[in-house]
């Protein structure tokens, strides 16, 4: 804006864009106008109009420019008009710009679900469609190193001992995946129990989904534990897929096991739904016996954002599943 027009702004709005930090709304204090020289703008921020945008890694957003009431002095340039009323105050705006983005996320997601479909289906009609399931897992050769059973990945020329490992597994058997789990040695079990022996050089292969925190979680844990923990969701109108973070250390135990009989701690798992924030912690003990069955206790603190909570429970060996809700 010139600064003929800047005097008739004076105490009125003015918009600020800083680009992909935002854009920003304030109030026009004060005018420098040097003869000879652009003028400049004193303006106190009073809002956010749009929110500052991702950073080039997608890890987060753009830091803000500006705080509420800050006064800045900013080039002529940089100033535009602003014709439209502003009422929202500092953060309720910040938190209208950010639901904005949100909703744009969700429209792009929205579009990009509809283009992998007519891609999918392209590739049906081609028959090709194997090519998206098989991008959905890693694979492995089966290898032995003294008495200890590997499963190696050439690509990354990376190796995991199988003992103890709580993933879901397909092995390759007469040309078709079968799904299967480690039992011990060259054994693999299906979930009807049918077994197979895998030989030196044997392909197994795993979906990438099994790799997500949460997911991991609850395929480690015993079926009444899962339940307890679905019954304190479903009494707080929450499911699975309202997770939103799972912070899994049961997991890094489980692997480290061989070294250490008995183990506890706490899992960390937060839920976004209609009705608020829930988090849950998970407190978990595990005896690892070779002589007798594992000893499990599982107990799920359940807490929305508005103060309610929920405790379930589970145990072994008395099989104590229980919830009461505080």
């Amino acid at each position: 804006m010139n600064r003929q027009e800047a005097h008739t702004f004076l105490g009125r709005h003015v918009l600020i864009n800083e680009g992909r930090s935002g854009s920003y709304v304030g109030t026009l204090l004060d005018i420098e106008s040097p003869a000879g020289s652009p003028w400049k703008g004193r303006v106190r921020i009073e809002g956010i109009v749009e929110a500052p945008d991702f950073n080039e890694l997608l890890t987060g957003l753009e830091p803000l420019s500006y705080e509420k009431g800050e006064e800045v002095y900013l080039p002529g340039r940089a100033v535009q008009p602003w014709h439209d009323s502003f009422e929202l105050s500092y953060r309720q705006s910040l938190g209208a710009s950010l639901k904005e983005r949100w909703d744009q996320a969700s429209e792009a997601a929205a579009q990009a679900e509809e283009k992998r479909r007519v891609l999918q289906m392209e590739l049906r009609k081609w028959q090709m469609e194997h090519l998206l399931s098989e991008d959905a897992y890693v694979y492995y050769d089966i290898v032995q190193k003294r008495r200890t059973l590997y499963i190696y990945d050439s690509l990354k020329e990376e190796s995991l001992t199988l003992e103890g490992c709580p993933f879901e597994f397909e092995l390759k058997v007469q040309n078709r995946w079968e799904p299967v789990y480690y039992s011990e040695g060259r054994r693999f079990v299906t979930p009807d129990g049918e077994e197979y022996t895998a030989g030196e050089g044997d392909k197994v292969r795993l979906n990438k989904e099994q790799f997500d925190p949460y997911k991991m979680l609850l395929n480690e844990l015993e079926t009444p534990a899962v339940k307890a923990l679905e019954r304190g969701l479903s009494k707080l109108k929450a499911s699975h897929e309202n997770c939103m973070h799972c912070h899994n250390s049961l997991l890094v135990k489980l692997l480290g096991s061989f070294e250490q009989q008995s183990f506890q701690g706490v899992n960390f798992i937060t839920y976004e739904t209609p009705e608020g924030t829930l988090m849950v912690q998970h407190h978990y003990e595990r005896d690892m016996y070779d002589d007798r069955p594992d000893r499990t206790f599982d107990r799920f603190e359940f807490t929305l954002d508005d103060g309610t909570r929920m405790i379930t429970s589970y145990s072994t060996p008395l099989s104590n599943d229980s919830g009461k809700e505080l």
